[in-house]
């Protein structure tokens, strides 16, 4: 119990020491304690504050808002799930978005590079809107990936806008009507001969977006998070699914047993 708390308490120092200077560390400890006490009183709302955030010995500003925010502010910049080894990335697809953090942490990496990120959830998009107006090259869609041209239900949870899907789970979700589109349609529009990164985190969605997918060619590297919890595949379903299309993965397991993150490269 005492080792939990401990690190609980380490982590959040972490949080806390990713903020630039007295004030936004102090902030960030407001923040903290009104989401704890948010959650005591089982108030689903946001405490969204700014600050100023430093990484990489660069500062940006970011929106903050749920303790789902400051989940993924941990996984990107302090845990680094998205650091790859690609040396020179300039065009790279941030597939489900969320609130930009995982376009925010390409950016600051690939200085060069042109983001396009994808966001169905309308909240969640418009705070992705806020953090992303600072970065000129990072290009934001209101829509879903997946596997049509269309219209899906899409399930908003009031609790987290890490769990946003378009696959309905058992729990207290709000059913939103969104826009989707083919892999294969949004590189034909975007008009791009080549991808260096496509990150996804899709809650479920991921094998049925790359299943039909006709342009692995045009693609270096994909690095996603797999719910196998969510899904009807395995992970050898997926290892087949990118040999077959000549790419070498490996699989790094989550806090979640049944979820892990994938990083996929093409064979040269």
């Amino acid at each position: 119990m005492f080792s939990r708390i401990k690190d609980k308490i380490k982590r959040k120092i972490k949080i806390i020491k990713l903020c630039h200077g007295l004030y936004n560390r102090f902030k960030m400890v407001v923040l903290l304690v009104a989401l704890r006490l948010l959650r005591i009183f089982g108030i689903n709302k946001r405490a969204e504050m700014s600050f100023k955030i430093n990484f990489g010995g660069q500062t940006f500003k970011l929106f903050l808002g749920s303790g789902s925010d400051i989940a993924v502010l941990k996984e990107i910049f302090i845990d680094q799930e998205y650091n790859t080894d690609v040396k020179d990335g300039e065009i790279i697809l941030d597939i489900g978005s969320n609130i930009g953090l995982a376009s925010i942490y390409f950016k600051l990496k690939y200085p060069r590079a042109k983001i396009f990120a994808f966001e169905p959830a309308p909240d969640t998009f418009e705070v992705l809107k806020k953090n992303s107006e600072q970065f000129s090259d990072i290009k934001i869609f209101n829509f879903a990936l997946g596997d049509i041209d269309g219209a899906r239900e899409f399930y908003s949870s009031d609790k987290s806008s890490m769990s946003g899907s378009l696959i309905h789970r058992p729990s207290n979700q709000i059913k939103i009507p969104v826009a989707i589109k083919k892999l294969d349609s949004v590189i034909r529009e975007l008009n791009v001969d080549h991808i260096d990164i496509v990150k996804f985190d899709i809650e479920g969605s991921e094998y049925s977006l790359l299943k039909d997918f006709k342009n692995f060619s045009k693609c270096k590297f994909f690095i996603g998070e797999i719910h196998l919890d969510l899904l009807s595949q395995k992970i050898e379903d997926f290892r087949r699914l990118f040999a077959d299309n000549g790419f070498d993965c490996s699989f790094k397991k989550l806090h979640n047993e049944q979820r892990f993150i994938v990083r996929a490269s093409r064979k040269f």
